[in-house]
């Protein structure tokens, strides 16, 4: 009977330290930097029409970016998904010289943002792109990536491909033929 609650014992205690040395970790996306090809073609379609602003930048619902129970994937640290999108798209424009705070409002209803960490790993977000002109329209992309076995390096690389999920996302609504429409 001893040994067998010494057993339990040095069982309870691996137990113990393995759930502690695998406790939850929150994983932090990379800075966004513009795309320099999301800017020319900001340009060029906007050449001749007048400039944007970035309106409201939403999320149909609320998501959950839990990633194998190895903790939540933060965008960026004290941004939410809409705010990082708003940011980045703001900086395209402002990199593009498209910007004009009294101009045209585009806003972005994120209706569907969602990661896979496993084996093919992407983010898809669809989303309704709309200027305050009454012009709308849909846009959707996959973004695939490499994952990794462990958990911790999945979630970092599910972390690290959200800027380029978001270069892609905004490559989708400068590149429709509608874009131009939403700053007359």
């Amino acid at each position: 009977m001893r040994s067998i609650n010494k057993i339990l014992i040095k069982v309870s205690f691996v137990i113990s330290v393995l759930l502690f040395l695998s406790g939850c970790e929150t994983t932090n996306a990379i800075p966004y930097k513009a795309s320099s090809s999301n800017i020319a073609t900001m340009q060029t379609a906007l050449a001749d029409k007048g400039n944007l602003s970035v309106g409201n930048v939403n999320i149909a619902k609320d998501i959950s970016l839990m990633c194998r129970l190895n903790g939540d994937i933060i965008v960026y640290p004290g941004k939410s998904i809409p705010e990082y999108v708003k940011d980045a798209f703001l900086e395209e424009l402002i990199v593009a010289q498209k910007y004009d705070a009294t101009s045209r409002k585009v806003s972005v209803n994120l209706e569907n943002v969602s990661f896979s960490s496993i084996t093919p790993a992407n983010w898809e977000i669809s989303a309704k792109v709309s200027s305050d002109n009454g012009v709308s329209y849909p846009i959707s992309v996959k973004h695939e990536f490499d994952t990794s076995w462990s958990a911790a390096g999945a979630c970092e690389n599910v972390a690290n491909a959200f800027g380029p999920t978001t270069q892609e996302l905004i490559k989708e609504i400068v590149s429709n033929p509608k874009f131009a429409l939403l700053s007359n």
